[in-house]
């Protein structure tokens, strides 16, 4: 697999804060060809290590975040979804599409309650998350504490170029 190929299939994991198992181990099966050793430490950290032939070997340390902001169920309310963020502003979320990471995944889009004279940011209690599932879909398939992240994806840019999957829009 190439860098670019490893890069897509790394981005196209959803690991939420705190429920990054799938890209842990996507990450650990792209690192294990390449280093003697891969574990995980009590904090969730991926630690690969390569020992250098040389006992004075110049060291190399690769860091980078497997989780990514998201979302958390609340409620029901309706068949909609009702939420908390991590790690989000939640004004910049009315009209997003995103995943709920459940098995398989249901996408979704985020939805707001107005009132007709409000024209300034939304509160964020008034957003909701919509499915489109009845109540009892929505109770059925999406248990209270079910992540959610952006439904967004890498891409290529050019013929050598990649843009990474966005950490926010």
């Amino acid at each position: 697999m190439d860098m670019k190929e490893a890069l897509l299939a790394l981005s196209a994991c959803a690991g939420p804060s705190g429920a990054e198992h799938g890209v842990y181990e996507t990450a650990k099966n792209l690192l294990s060809p390449y280093v003697g050793s891969v574990t995980r430490d009590v904090s969730g950290n991926l630690i690969g290590i390569r020992r250098a032939a040389k006992r004075a070997a110049d060291c190399i340390l690769l860091d980078a975040h497997l989780d990514e902001v998201g979302m958390l169920v609340t409620d029901h309310e309706g068949g909609l979804l009702k939420f908390t963020s991590i790690g989000i502003d939640p004004r910049i979320l009315p009209g997003l599409t995103v995943q709920v990471c459940t098995q398989p995944p249901i996408l979704g889009v985020v939805s707001a309650r107005l009132d007709k004279e409000e024209d300034k940011a939304v509160d964020p209690d008034k957003l909701r998350i919509d499915c489109g599932l009845s109540e009892e879909e929505a109770v059925a398939r999406i248990p209270i504490g079910t992540r959610v992240v952006y439904h967004t994806e890498a891409f290529s840019l050019g013929d050598r170029g990649i843009c990474g999957k966005p950490s926010r829009p």
